[in-house]
């Protein structure tokens, strides 16, 4: 047997970093600024609009869907498409969630400008204080600056868990705000296995 084919080192390496991101973020992300950005959320009047690029975008997406369905009304904005008109998903009562890892997506940054010119509220999620995207937002969730994992040093891994975990985080801080409970999440959920379960729960 080729014992190169089955040395997992590669996948430990990169589970130990994403792992070690983690608990980085415990302790370095949930402070005063992660608060005030939750309470942001809370207190909008309008949407969340979720934007991001890439792999960024990808984790935008199900940040959007897992607010969705815990009682935030959020949509989520493709940067690339935006330019092409799709501002228009940007409401006067909304608040701007944006994800760029650099800080310096240009693509993200048009949509904030975009907002900012109209005076919504932007929440940065992002490990680059000193970037374009912090001088924007209102509010700011910094994550620690961390080996991906990748065996080549460039696929987003644990960055993007810790883009991820924030997001799980600020709706899990939500929820508590607005009490939603169990009930609430049946309502939203009448299709498939979980919401068979909890109706019959």
């Amino acid at each position: 047997m080729n014992s190169e084919v089955d040395d997992l080192r590669p996948s430990r390496i990169v589970l130990e970093a994403e792992i070690t991101a983690l608990r980085e973020l415990v302790s370095l992300t949930l402070d005063d600024e992660f608060e005030k950005a939750c309470r942001k959320i809370f207190e909008c009047a309008g949407k969340l609009v979720v934007t991001g690029m890439g792999k960024a975008g990808l984790i935008g997406q199900k940040i959007s869907a897992t607010l969705r369905s815990t009682g935030q009304p959020s949509c989520f904005l493709d940067p690339a498409q935006a330019l092409h008109g799709d501002m228009g998903m940007i409401g006067s009562s909304d608040c701007i969630l944006a994800l760029s890892n650099s800080g310096k997506t240009s693509e993200v940054l048009s949509v904030c400008n975009y907002a900012k010119a109209r005076g919504l509220p932007i929440i940065a999620i992002t490990t680059r204080q000193e970037s374009p995207l912090c001088d924007i937002a209102t509010q700011r969730i910094l994550y620690p600056e961390m080996p991906e994992g990748c065996p080549i040093g460039c696929a987003p891994m644990a960055s993007t868990i810790m883009m991820l975990a924030i997001g799980d985080a600020v709706a899990a801080q939500l929820m508590v705000r607005r009490n939603f409970s169990a009930g609430d999440f049946v309502s939203l959920h009448h299709g498939g296995y979980l919401g068979q379960m909890l109706a019959r729960t």
